[in-house]
């Protein structure tokens, strides 16, 4: 493994340890799962739940020779819901979690860990997976404060 490969995976373990301690402080159970993994882990815990999806893109910016990785998220914030999907509802529970999910946001700029997020993108997601759960999949960039240097 190069020096670089291994730097990028402690780096997603940082990332993914300062998402972990924002959902802790915001009260909110992390799990960190695809989403076929999640339908299987779910169920065996509180409720409301954070699971960050496993990135698959990002981008890196180099600048006096510090690397800064900019992977790309999706985070789902989701809370259990009644089996006979309602729209009318469901939308408490949305509201709870779009409130939660700007809460993570607010925490993660005051963190120091990331740049500020200035803009991040959602999608409602209604009656979700085995257990039945609704909520806002929040899609954002986390860019590292410091970096790395290379």
């Amino acid at each position: 493994m190069s020096n670089y490969q291994s730097n990028k995976e402690r780096s997603n373990d940082r990332v993914r340890a300062h998402i972990k301690e924002i959902a802790s402080r915001i009260g909110i159970r992390y799990l960190f799962a695809s989403m076929y993994e999640a339908n299987l882990l779910i169920g065996e815990g509180e409720f409301p739940v954070l699971i960050d999806v496993p990135s698959v893109s990002g981008s890196v910016s180099i600048q006096l020779g510090l690397v800064k990785d900019a992977p790309n998220f999706l985070l789902f914030f989701c809370d259990k819901t009644s089996l006979d999907y309602e729209a009318e509802r469901e939308q408490p529970t949305i509201a709870r979690m779009k409130q939660l999910a700007f809460l993570f946001i607010a925490e993660a700029n005051r963190s120091g860990f990331f740049e500020p997020i200035e803009e991040a993108t959602y999608d409602i997601m209604y009656d979700r997976m085995d257990v039945a759960v609704s909520g806002i999949a929040l899609s954002l960039t986390l860019k590292d404060a410091i970096g790395e240097c290379v």
